[in-house]
């Protein structure tokens, strides 16, 4: 699964989009990442790719002309106007689905559950903002999900927010945001984690007791944040900044590329997902073999018998005998294909279902539900080499 994601901002804010870019690197594999910007030089590009030249990753260099944004407001004095460049994504971006992060961000963990998001008809998806702070805002604009197949027949969308941008907004682009999205697709805190309000104790606004609870106990809900956003202006590179978990901040600033992009995030693995009432299988030994940076989930409503419980000697399989429905849901969710590779009785509706939601499934002539869908891929039997290619090609 490759995960796009775009950065806005300029030069003067290069260590930040460094740490921000590693700690991307650090916790997901096959990353598409674009840095929106208009004055940060080509070598820097040219030496971070280099770290990634064996890699499934990439980073791409969109400049933008400074003086289509020079007029364009901003709320508050450490923001540059470049972080209108969000708004541009739709005219600079081609992927189907984008994520937008602003660089006073961390990535603390893997994305893959929220880049398989479905937003349906939304064009949109945020988190709530924890206090509307700032005027009309209704989500917090750090953190993005593009629905950018759908965005980029909006044609109005652009010149839209940029009319609202020449004028001096409360809170800048995310009011102008906000606006335009009325609706929008609610993401889980745990994408937006706004640790940037611990700034505000300092302030007339968190001086009552209630405001500090009900503060508190949101960051409560959230105990392992997977994006860490230090917005406002006790930012954690700042000297004398008292915001809370900015160890965190530094331990990806102070982290070498090389670090970063040569570690494998063991939740990273594509994941190969099969339902089963019986121990027999085609080729399902030969398969773990051929593809040892795959995960192998297998569950069965009942416990398994010797032939799949030996199977756990490889490290790369994972059995889940007697499966309970919540945790079969999950697997499911989370499966990137689907392996129809064990004998009858089977769960036709759930190879059916999981063929309908576009992503693959692989079978043999002996073990196949006979389905008639393009993500349905059928090989001889003896064709276990040709499969575990086809696979290496589409799941990644």
């Amino acid at each position: 699964m490759q995960k796009v994601i775009a950065l806005s901002s300029d030069y003067n804010y290069i260590s930040q989009i460094e740490t921000t870019i590693k700690s991307i690197l650090f916790n997901n594999l096959n990353v598409k990442i674009y840095v929106i910007n208009s004055d940060i030089p080509q070598e820097w590009f040219l030496g971070l790719n280099k770290f990634l030249a064996n890699s499934n990753s990439e980073i791409h260099d969109i400049k933008i002309n400074p003086n289509n944004i020079k007029h364009l407001q901003t709320s508050w004095d450490h923001i540059s106007n470049i972080t209108w460049g969000r708004i541009l994504i739709p005219e600079l971006i081609n992927d189907d689905q984008v994520l937008y992060l602003d660089s006073d961000i961390i990535v603390n963990g893997n994305l893959n559950d929220l880049f398989r998001i479905n937003m349906q008809q939304y064009m949109l998806g945020a988190v709530p903002e924890y206090f509307k702070l700032a005027g009309n805002t209704k989500f917090n604009a750090g953190v993005l999900l593009l629905n950018n197949r759908v965005l980029k027949k909006d044609t109005n969308f652009v010149p839209t927010l940029f009319k609202q941008a020449i004028k001096k907004l409360d809170n800048g682009d995310q009011t102008a945001l906000n606006n335009y999205f009325p609706q929008y697709y609610h993401l889980n805190d745990t994408y937006n984690f706004q640790i940037g309000f611990d700034a505000l104790y300092q302030s007339s606004m968190f001086k009552d007791q209630q405001t500090q609870e009900l503060y508190e106990n949101q960051l409560r809900r959230t105990p392992f944040p997977k994006i860490i956003h230090y917005m406002f202006n006790s930012k954690p590179w700042y000297h004398n900044s008292y915001v809370r978990l900015k160890d965190k901040w530094w331990y990806y600033r102070m982290m070498d590329f090389s670090t970063a992009v040569n570690h494998v995030p063991k939740t990273d693995r594509p994941c190969l997902f099969t339902m089963t009432n019986t121990q027999d299988f085609k080729n399902l030994e030969e398969l773990v073999k051929l593809l040892p940076n795959y995960t192998f989930q297998i569950a069965a409503w009942t416990e398994m018998g010797w032939k799949l419980s030996r199977l756990q000697q490889y490290p790369n399989v994972r059995l889940y005998p007697g499966v309970i429905p919540p945790v079969r849901k999950a697997l499911i969710n989370n499966a990137d294909c689907y392996l129809d590779i064990n004998f009858n009785p089977k769960d036709i509706n759930l190879v059916k279902n999981f063929a309908d939601s576009g992503r693959p499934i692989f079978t043999f002539n002996s073990t196949t539900s006979n389905l008639t869908n393009q993500n349905y891929y059928t090989f001889n039997d003896e064709e276990v080499n040709k499969m575990a290619n086809k696979i290496r090609s589409l799941v990644q």
